[in-house]
């Protein structure tokens, strides 16, 4: 049996707990409510796969972004998890055919020099885009 000191510590320490798990609680609610409906992955899968319609059913795609290495590796992954069974190359080993682009908006991009000789077939509001090669590149041409 407690003695009315352990009584008291015990009913300290379950309302300390009590507080505590409701002030978490609430931090979780409203963050929650912060957010748009979807997580970052859910959301860039989706962006990813609304881009299937206009790529070929098979085949390699080269990829190009303008996100720093850390968060492009992971926009990478996302890309060729959505697009399969495309093979999602970056950086292209080799210039492709179809290009897929995600890039940010408040940042430059510039081409590779294997991006050349192509034209935007699809671009959507968040960054998205879509090239596909009208000319052959000069390693095909110089190539037998």
């Amino acid at each position: 049996m407690l003695n009315q000191n352990g009584k008291l510590a015990v009913g300290l320490l379950g309302v300390f707990a009590i507080v505590t798990l409701a002030r978490t609680l609430v931090v979780e609610i409203k963050a929650c409510r912060k957010q748009d409906g979807a997580d970052t992955v859910t959301r860039l899968e989706a962006e990813f796969a609304a881009l299937r319609q206009h790529l070929p059913p098979l085949g390699r795609v080269g990829f190009g972004m303008n996100y720093p290495e850390s968060e492009g590796a992971k926009r990478h992954y996302l890309a060729q998890y959505a697009l399969a069974p495309l093979i999602v190359e970056y950086p292209p080993a080799a210039p492709h055919e179809w290009i897929v682009r995600h890039l940010k908006f408040d940042a430059a991009y510039s081409p590779a020099p294997g991006e050349t000789g192509c034209v935007l077939r699809f671009r959507n509001n968040r960054g998205c885009e879509i090239w596909r090669r009208t000319t052959p590149p000069a390693s095909i041409l110089t190539t037998r």
